[in-house]
């Protein structure tokens, strides 16, 4: 156990990131009532990873990503809804104003930021 606390970081990063991307998913498979096509899954991987370093980011910036919480305060689900908050936005304005990706439905960002919140 104490070789693992040596990489703590990587682990709750490591974490973090599958949290992301497993909350993204499930987002595209609800928007898409459990039936996502080829074309659906190739948008999915080509956004994946803008969300995936957008997401960290702001979730790193809030200090979200310094460790495990035995007891979570008001403050920090505070900042996970403003992370998650303005993840959404950033991602809403980029997939719906400057990169816009054929078969992307903005309602998968509404969907993956009630994810988020609710799982992280």
């Amino acid at each position: 156990m104490r070789g693992l606390l040596k990489y703590r970081r990587w682990l709750i990063l490591a974490s973090q990131t599958v949290l992301i991307v497993a909350t993204y998913y499930a987002a595209y498979q609800i928007d898409f009532d459990f039936d996502l096509t080829l074309s659906g899954d190739l948008v999915f991987l080509q956004t994946l990873p803008l969300v995936v370093v957008i997401k960290i980011l702001l979730f790193r910036r809030f200090g979200l990503l310094g460790g495990w919480w035995r007891y979570a305060g008001m403050s920090e689900v505070l900042d996970i809804i403003r992370a998650a908050g303005i993840s959404s936005g950033i991602l809403f304005v980029v997939f719906g104003l400057l990169w816009r990706v054929p078969g992307l439905h903005l309602t998968v960002l509404v969907i993956d930021l009630c994810l988020t919140i609710m799982v992280t």
